[in-house]
């Protein structure tokens, strides 16, 4: 039973132990708290979580405090300029000064169970549920809601399988599960709208040499930042009363908006959700992370809270870390993020997320401004850490977690991004036009033929994965070198010969009797012709300097 106690409990994350570090030989070092992170990250290779999402949400909490800490030449976030940011990252690590007055103003802010102002949670909750039932108070929830990955109501479409009758949560999981947030929440029933970015994009983190780099290279001018126009910056640490206010939004009215002027760090730590954690003192095991902890928590409110306002550019949020699918010019409406999609691997959006649009100037580039920012600072290989999240009927499917490092020069030099693109488009051709349409012609296969799907998927992901390892580490690193030519060639050599081997393996798992081994002796053949026929034509296409499919 639940042990009632005068003792107020408290977990602060500005100093509680709460987040692992990665030391630079691989091991990990025990948790730590915000501050500690802060000022020591340059003995630190990365932030280490199970969940890459909490990597995500951790690290941008940090880039929000970073962002309102640090005072280059004396200045606010909103006044740097390049040069502040050049002078940022000449120093060796963050000045512990503005970092510690920082903690010594806002560290009360950050207390998961505070009576006043509990970190990203709402303050009214506490009086509202001792209401009567008449007034319909709100309803106690599964803690499980804060963890994407944990199945929760009729949410059953998951990776991750048990009963949210169970969940149990340390104070650290629960602060974790709060950092997910502003990110990563989808769309619910009963109102709840998705996060700042509506469905959950692909995040593109900078990576570096430590955590410090990684951090620094997050920082933006204000040229990269949105809410640029907002006068008052909404963070969570300056809001008063620290209340998460709700305003039903009609979707199917565009004349009805969400919130508008939402400044940088406010997005940053956006509440879509309008929270309380009840904590209780009944030293059980996390289920989350096993820890043992004499305050728990098992039950919280969640309820529909924040939802930004998508009616026209000019409001239109663009988050740093986020690309987005390309625009005419002329479009009054905001791109749509690039989002991860079920089964495809994270290095397929290549393309889209890093490399600059063709130079006809009939789109808008929408690639993330933290990777503009960089590209303006350094033009050396940068890697980057891609966190995504595949949604299927607010249910998260599964996580998507890479780190890909990018040659600056393709985004510099928009030929030589071109040419990946134009390299990977010829992959996709292939695996589109020829390796499925023969396919399907060898089976004679109908939209209700569920073998055939399933050995065309097989086939497909085959070659996608052989693929990967060329694509990523010598036609990306060689088209930004001096020998593109002979890069480029071999990539569609390579695309080439994994198309013939992927359809020749799935083409004789179509059949062993005498009939079948005709037909795939045929479509083997056929696609092998299809195949050499396409390299042709494109090699042939670039020799005379035309645009390629």
């Amino acid at each position: 039973m639940t042990q009632f106690t005068t003792e107020p409990p408290t977990f602060n994350l500005w100093t509680e132990p709460w987040i692992t570090l990665e030391r630079p030989d691989g091991t990990l070092d025990t948790p730590r708290g915000l501050e500690y992170t802060l000022l020591y990250a340059r003995e630190y290779r990365s932030l280490y979580e199970q969940s890459p999402l909490v990597v995500a949400g951790i690290h941008r909490l940090l880039v929000a405090i970073l962002h309102y800490a640090l005072k280059p030449n004396g200045k606010d976030y909103q006044d740097w300029n390049h040069l502040d940011l050049q002078r940022l990252w000449a120093l060796p690590e963050f000045p512990a000064a503005e970092i510690r007055q920082f903690g010594e103003v806002y560290d009360h802010r950050f207390d998961l169970f505070s009576a006043d102002a509990p970190f990203m949670q709402s303050t009214d909750i506490p009086a509202l549920l001792k209401l009567p039932k008449k007034a319909k108070p709100p309803e106690l929830e599964t803690v499980a809601y804060l963890m994407p990955e944990i199945p929760t109501g009729s949410n059953v479409i998951h990776y991750r399988h048990g009963s949210e009758s169970t969940d149990v949560f340390c104070p650290a999981c629960a602060g974790k599960g709060l950092v997910i947030m502003p990110a990563f929440t989808a769309k619910g029933g009963s109102g709840k709208a998705p996060s700042i970015n509506g469905t959950p994009p692909i995040y593109i983190l900078p990576g570096g040499e430590t955590l410090y780099h990684s951090l620094r290279a997050s920082l933006t001018t204000r040229p990269y930042q949105p809410g640029r126009t907002v006068n008052v910056d909404l963070v969570w640490w300056t809001r008063s009363p620290a209340i998460v206010e709700f305003k039903k939004i009609d979707t199917r009215d565009r004349n009805q908006r969400g919130l508008t002027n939402i400044g940088y760090l406010h997005g940053l730590t956006f509440t879509p959700r309008r929270v309380w954690l009840k904590p209780e003192k009944l030293n059980l095991s996390c289920t989350r992370c096993g820890q043992t902890s004499d305050w728990i928590v098992r039950k919280i409110v969640y309820q529909a809270g924040e939802s930004p306002s998508h009616v026209n550019r000019e409001e239109f949020w663009r988050d740093p870390f986020v690309s987005y699918y390309p625009t005419s010019k002329e479009s009054p409406v905001p791109s749509k993020a690039i989002v991860p999609k079920r089964d495809i691997a994270l290095w397929r959006n290549f393309v889209g997320l890093f490399l600059p649009l063709p130079a006809d100037g009939k789109q808008k580039d929408w690639a993330a401004n933290v990777l503009l920012q960089v590209s303006q600072i350094t033009g050396d290989e940068y890697p980057f850490r891609c966190v995504g999240m595949v949604t299927k009927d607010a249910s998260a499917v599964e996580w998507l977690d890479a780190d890909l490092t990018v040659p600056l020069q393709l985004r510099l030099d928009p030929i030589r991004g071109q040419d990946v693109r134009n390299g990977f488009t010829f992959a996709e051709g292939c695996a589109k036009n020829i390796l499925a349409k023969y396919f399907k012609r060898l089976l004679a296969a109908s939209d209700k033929n569920k073998r055939y799907f399933t050995l065309r998927d097989q086939m497909l992901a085959d070659y996608w994965a052989a693929l990967s390892h060329p694509f990523l580490s010598d036609f990306v690193p060689g088209m930004a070198k001096d020998e593109r030519e002979d890069s480029y060639h071999r990539w569609i050599d390579t695309v080439v010969s994994e198309g013939k081997r992927a359809f020749r393996a799935a083409a004789l798992l179509a059949g062993h009797d005498g009939d079948a081994l005709e037909k795939q002796a045929r479509a083997i053949s056929d696609c092998e012709i299809a195949l050499l026929k396409k390299r042709k034509a494109h090699l042939s296409k670039r020799e005379k300097g035309e645009a390629h499919e």
